[in-house]
Formats: C-alpha cells, structure tokens, sequence
C-alpha cells in the first residue's frame, strides 16, 4: 500500500536525520491530499477573511517572513476546522524604490527585475507548505492592477480629496524624490535610504485625509480586536489638542495675509506674549527674500532649538493692542495648529529658551500663590493672574474661561481644536510607480484622464544611468490630447507613493479577476472586514492608517458597507538571531570570525571573548538564517512548528538552530501514530479510517 510505504520510508528517515543530526522534509502527501476538494466542500459555509500583509517581492524570503505566513497559515488552518469558509489569499506589493534602484545599477527595467523576484519568491513560499488561495494573487505593478489604483485617484479627485499644490516638501536627495512627513524618522533622515532629508518648494499632489480626521480618531475606540500599541501609536500621529485660537492682526497687511491665527492651550497667558514664532514651512517664513531666514534654519523642529530670525514684520496682541515681533523659529512644528504660536517665554520653557537666545522680553502673567516666583526660569503651573488687565487676581482656570469668551464675543478668538495629521502628500518624482491618470492642458487647466482610457500605462524602459524623474525626460509618453478640448497638453510625470497600492489591496483580493470594476460590492460584502489580519507593527502609522482613510472613503462613497478594514490585528514580534561585536570597536562580526567554546564566544583563534546579544536579524549584522536551506535540511513543518513552540506571536523570537531537532522527534512519533493506526485499521474498500475519524482515500 502506498501510503504505509510511504509513511515507513518516513518513519526510517527521521531517524536517520536525528542519528546523523541532519532533517529532511516531513511528507506532503497528507497536505496535498487535505487541500484536495476543499474549495468545493467549502461553498455554503459561513465566511473568515484572514490575511497577512503582502510582502515587497526583494527576491529571498527571510525569516520575519517565514514568522508571519506561518501564523496565518496555522490561524485559516484553524478557522476551516471550526467549520468556516477561509479566504487566505498572497500578493506582491511589487512598486517600489528598491527595485527601480536595482535595475538602474542593472541596466534593466524594473518589471523583470520584479517579475524574477516575485517566481523565486512564490516558489519559497510553496516550499514553506502555506495554503495561500493563489487563484486570488494580485501584483500591484499589473497594469490589470493599477488600472483600479488610477480609478481610486480619480474618484478621490471628484469628491475633492485629491489637489495639487504648491508645498514646502522633504526631499530626499538620495532617492531623489518627496517623503511624506511619515517617511520621516525623529533624526530627519528618510525611512529608506537613511539620507539627511532636505526641504523644497514643490507643486505636488496631495490626498485629504484631514477630511476624515475625526472618525480616524473617534474609531479606534471600536477596534476592540487591535492591540492598544497600535492604537495609540495612531492616536499620538492624529495629535489631537483641545484650545483657543487668536487672531493677531499684522501690522503691515498683505493682499494674501491680514493675520497670523494662532492656537495654543494656555489662553490665560494671552496677557504675556512678547513675540510670535512661526514654523519654517509657515507661508510668512517661505515668501521671505532673505536666504538668512529661509536658508538658516531647518524645517525638522527640533524641541528646544534657538535657532530663528526676526522677520522684520510686526503683530498686534488682540488682548492690549501690543506690538509684538516676529520670528522664524526652528522650535515651532508646522504640523500643529497653523504653524504659528504665541511666545509667552515667562510660561513655556521653550519660549523661555528662545527669549533669552535673542533677548526678548519676558513677562510674568501668572503667579505661584504659594511662593515668590523664580525669575531664572518659565513657571508652568496654574496659579493666580497678575498683569492681565480685567483679570488680575483671578485663578487660571477661570482667567483662561473669560479670555476666551472676550475673544468669541469680539470676534478676534474662540474654542479650537486642532490635529497634528496634515494631508498625505503623495507625488513621488520616480518612474516605478502608479501613474497618476492626470492631464495638464494650456486651455482647460488639469484635466483627470477619463477611466474608459485607464490605465494610463508605464513605458518601457531600460533606466540605466537614469537619475531622478523619467518620465518628465520621455516627450512621446509626456506629450498628449487633452482629452476636453483636443488641444496638445502633457501628461502628469509623477507617480503615486506606493501606500496607495497597499491601501485597497485586501478589497481586491476577493473579487481579484473582475475587468469592469474595482470590486463587486456584493462579493466584498460577504467577506468584509478582514475577521484577522497579521503583520509588524512597523507599519501601525503608515499602511495601517492610510488603509483605514481608503475604507471610510470608500464606505462614504457607498461602495463598502463596513468603514473600518480590519477587525482584529495581529502583530508579531521579530525574529532575532545571536550578534556578537567586537569588544573594543564595537563591529559586527561574522560567524566566521568566532569561535564559540560552552557557548562563549572568542574571537577566532584567541581567548578574548566578544559581546553577545539578540537583536533583529540583519545582513549588517551578519545574523541572519536564510530559511531555504533551513526548510531543506529540517522541513518545513519542523520549522513552522519551531515558529510556533518557541514564542508567542507577539513576542520576539530568539532563532535557535538547535533547538528544530526537537520539532523533528515529535513529527516522528506523529508519524509512528499514523502508522500505528493505519496498521490496525485497513479495510476492503481500501480506505483507512483512523480513530481520530480522518479518512485517507489510498490511490490503487
């Protein structure tokens, strides 16, 4: 019988492997034979939509990817034992940087460096035994993809939410291309390439997500199934601040600005502004000739930075009609409020920071009841006010009160709340990405590309040598019919920041071969919303809150029925393996460089010993495992299992080779009970029906 003479070559397999200290592969026979049907006896069964996050197709799987798929894999295992129709579909989220700068130095085109990539990929995957729905795959650079990416642009831009401006932007001069604020890590360097991010003046396109800034917020409440480390993170990145607005009229008027709006949540301190400050993206701070002003300081606010400019330009306090001046102000975060704050130096320390840098003066408006006040540094708590007009004598809760209702009933304030989220800015200046399905007409200004004309499709081209923007170089791609009037025009040459491919991709994949719609809202209903979705917790800002923002939308637009994406979230930890440095410089060292005696670790052929730690698997520090010849040499159910055995899944997973050989004696005995019952159990039909009520149908 060929199942038992399979499953005794196994039996004397394994143990040759543990005899010789090498594994193999675990049959796949079992597998291939469980997935058989399933799709038929599935129809008609109540549905779970689990999905783990697409990968970028770089070419090699690697670890955190293993940890990820195997997760899922084991939770839509699951979910179809307990009776449920399971959709666990796999894409590529195949736009991108990376490959754009890999054919550059190969002098290819970025499609074959990607479509290389995705066949090695898949094929790692299916050696990794996953059950991944592939009948469901998408690739966001198929045109057949970005078709629908264009028509989501296009729909954005009818409602309003997608315009162009002009934007003081971060520039990344590595990438040569815009980063969204985002894309920007504490120290101003690029998510990407690490480089310095600069800043320029640039027309660009933008998505408002502002627009949805509230139910973003006031949503997570609902997300009973995310962990709060996400939900917080999203919280910290909306920024909400509940205050006062002023409006401090200029004392010079320009035809494009009358006043400076500024917000702040000390409202009683109105009394002790001596000065404005202005973020250097401020629209006063940009329009300024003096490359002191605009060349001097940087736009990535630094907390307790002194560094600002007078302007030259004067304010007049609303409260007593004072002349205050302003500043340029490196300190002042552009992303809060309007980019504009009153400087009460004698109530804020930063303020106080900056005020003594530049001299400027300093007036005490609240007093410690308690105490004489201390006049070398900012008093920050409530107290009683003092220097304030009609409010002397009164505490700062009610002071802060009476001052804002002064200003509603004048007109020159009132209550405000404001966000840190600013709009997503979403042009990029490089050739692999999304198209935006955009014209530009001498006659009749931007012109959207109509959908019947979708996709507005990629070129082809060899970018060897190419630096920068391509297509804005490609005049037969660039130049068009506008498609209003037929006069000549030119096409929009950036393209699309790749979180837009990502931002829908799960709405695809239910309804992935439809040719005349996005989606069937009919399909996506009985599958929406994701019951699980599983991945790092890198992404908690990025992909996860754009991806919520396309939902609401879409939901607004009636095309979904639920506003939120996910229902529960899953985020794993990471994989880390043993790092050894030197003990004096501090470099990494490569396994070859050590010897490991009782494990302790010694530089090679000596006795100092080196540090040791885990930390997140990385080429750089020469700890990674590459899982294809793991899988190889112990199989991939042995290394799944290890996965699973070793730590929860959102804790990190420290990768011990040494310990898979355990996994490989417990599918032995699996093994041995199979075997057992199969042994005792044959019938004429030649069936096996096992006590476990699982049936193997045995090929004659």
């Amino acid at each position: 019988d060929k199942l038992r003479k399979m499953l005794r070559a196994r039996q004397l397999q394994h143990s040759r492997i543990i005899q010789t200290s090498r594994r193999s592969h675990t049959s796949h026979a079992i597998r291939r034979y469980c997935q058989q049907g399933k799709k038929d006896e599935e129809i008609g069964k109540p549905k779970k939509y689990t999905l783990s996050m697409f990968p970028y197709p770089s070419g090699n799987l690697h670890m955190g990817h293993v940890r990820v798929y195997t997760l899922v894999d084991v939770l839509a295992r699951f979910q179809k034992m307990q009776g449920y129709q399971v959709l666990n579909p796999m894409g590529w989220d195949a736009f991108g940087l990376p490959a754009e700068n890999a054919a550059i130095e190969r002098g290819m085109n970025p499609a074959t460096w990607t479509r290389m990539n995705i066949a090695q990929m898949k094929t790692q995957l299916q050696q990794l035994g996953s059950e991944f729905d592939w009948d469901k795959e998408v690739t966001t650079c198929d045109p057949s993809y970005y078709k629908w990416t264009q028509a989501l642009f296009l729909e954005l831009y009818a409602a309003g939410l997608a315009y162009q401006k002009n934007a003081m932007v971060n520039w990344d001069p590595v990438d040569l291309t815009v980063l969204a604020n985002e894309q920007v890590d504490q120290q101003g360097r690029s998510w990407r390439s690490g480089a310095l991010v600069e800043q320029k003046q640039l027309k660009q396109w933008f998505f408002k997500i502002t627009e949805f800034v509230e139910p973003l917020l006031k949503d997570l409440d609902t997300l009973k199934g995310w962990p709060d480390q996400v939900k917080n993170a999203q919280r910290n990145w909306i920024g909400e601040s509940q205050g006062a607005f002023f409006e401090f009229q200029l004392e010079n008027p320009t035809p494009s600005m009358k006043s400076i709006k500024i917000f702040t949540t000390r409202a009683e301190t109105l009394y002790g502004v001596t000065y404005l400050a202005l973020s250097p993206s401020h629209e006063l701070v940009t329009q300024s000739s003096d490359r002191r002003i605009t060349g001097g300081i940087s736009t990535q606010s630094t907390h307790d930075s002194t560094q600002g400019f007078p302007l030259g330009i004067f304010a007049i306090n609303p409260a007593n009609n004072e002349k205050v001046p302003i500043y340029a102000a490196e300190y002042v975060l552009g992303e809060v409020g309007s980019g504009a704050v009153m400087g009460v130096p004698a109530h804020d320390s930063r303020d106080f920071k900056f005020a003594k840098f530049h001299q400027i003066p300093i007036r005490y408006v609240v007093s410690d009841p308690e105490k004489e006040l201390d006049t070398t540094s900012a008093y920050t708590a409530e107290g009683v006010m003092k220097n304030s007009g009609n409010f002397d004598g009164k505490s700062t809760e009610e002071a802060r009160k009476a001052i804002i209702d002064m200003a509603a009933q004048h007109s020159w304030g009132g209550i405000m709340k404001t966000y840190r989220l600013r709009d997503w800015l979403i042009s990029r200046q490089r050739y692999w990405g999304t198209p935006i399905p955009i014209i530009h007409c001498g006659n009749c200004g931007i012109v959207p590309v109509p959908e019947k004309d979708l996709p507005v499709v990629l070129p082809e081209v060899n970018l060897k040598g190419v630096k920068g923007s391509i297509l804005a170089q490609l005049d037969d791609w660039k130049n068009c019919t506008c498609p209003k009037c037929s006069g000549k025009a030119v096409r929009e040459t950036d393209t699309m920041d790749t979180f837009i491919d990502s931002s829908w991709y799960f709405l695809r994949y239910p309804d992935a071969h439809n040719s005349e719609k996005m989606f069937d809202p009919e399909i996506l209903k009985q599958w929406m919303p994701v019951s699980a979705y599983v991945g790092g917790i890198e992404h908690a800002i990025l992909h996860l809150l754009y991806s919520r923002f396309i939902t609401k939308f879409l939901h607004r637009q009636g095309k979904l029925e639920n506003s939120e994406p996910f229902l529960n979230l899953i985020t794993q930890g990471m994989v880390q393996g043993k790092t050894y440095k030197h003990p004096e410089t501090g470099k990494f060292l490569k396994p070859d460089e050590i010897d490991v005696i009782s494990d302790v670790a010694y530089l090679k052929g000596t006795e100092t010993k080196v540090s040791s730690s885990w930390e997140k698997m990385s080429k750089s520090k020469y700890n990674g495992v590459d899982p294809v010849p793991v899988i190889s040499q112990f199989g991939s159910d042995a290394v799944r299992l290890y996965i699973l055995f070793k730590a929860p899944p959102a804790g990190n997973l420290e990768w011990d080779m040494s310990q898979i050989v355990g996994q490989t004696r417990w599918l032995q005995r699996i093994t041995s009970l199979v075997q057992d019952h199969l042994d005792g159990a044959k019938n004429s039909t030649g069936t096996f029906k096992l006590k476990a009520q699982v049936e193997f149908q045995v090929e004659s």
